[in-house]
């Protein structure tokens, strides 16, 4: 005659066995969305700025005669208008849950609120040109810094 006692203390340990590497993993799928998340607001920050530089490269240093030429071109002033712009944009992705793991990695309704996002950003620049006169902005540049942050 002989004990089953053996085979149910290893069924039960093959269970808990189990459900300690389900729990590692579900730690660990937490962790690299975590890491994702701050690596997309790390790279949405750089590229925001790349953006804003391309576009004033191409409005100012280029030389295109489509822009109107008089407009206030300080490299330095830009630069300063790019520090306060950029935060507030990503400040805006994240109002518009790009960074929530729901919406992440979801296809067109990412790029729609990439989109949406770049627009009330561009939005926000022209409210406050509205409103503040002091603060310059060609309008060239807006544009072009909502084209190429959206890309």
């Amino acid at each position: 005659m002989s004990s089953s006692a053996p085979a149910v203390e290893a069924l039960l340990e093959s269970s808990l066995a189990k459900e300690a590497k389900a729990s590692a993993r579900r730690k660990s799928r937490g962790r690299e969305w975590r890491i994702l998340i701050i690596v997309l607001i790390l790279n949405d920050l750089l590229m925001a700025g790349f953006a804003f530089r391309i576009a004033y490269w191409l409005r100012f240093e280029l030389g295109v005669s489509v822009f109107e030429q008089e407009a206030l071109s300080s490299r330095v002033y830009y630069e300063r208008v790019v520090v306060v712009l950029t935060p507030i944009w990503l400040v805006i992705f994240a109002a518009l849950g790009l960074y929530q793991r729901d919406h992440l990695l979801g296809g067109t309704d990412e790029y729609s609120r990439v989109l949406r996002g770049t627009s009330i950003g561009v939005l926000f620049v022209m409210i406050v040109g509205f409103l503040e006169p002091a603060v310059l902005i060609a309008r060239g540049w807006v544009f072009l810094a909502w084209g190429i942050t959206f890309l």
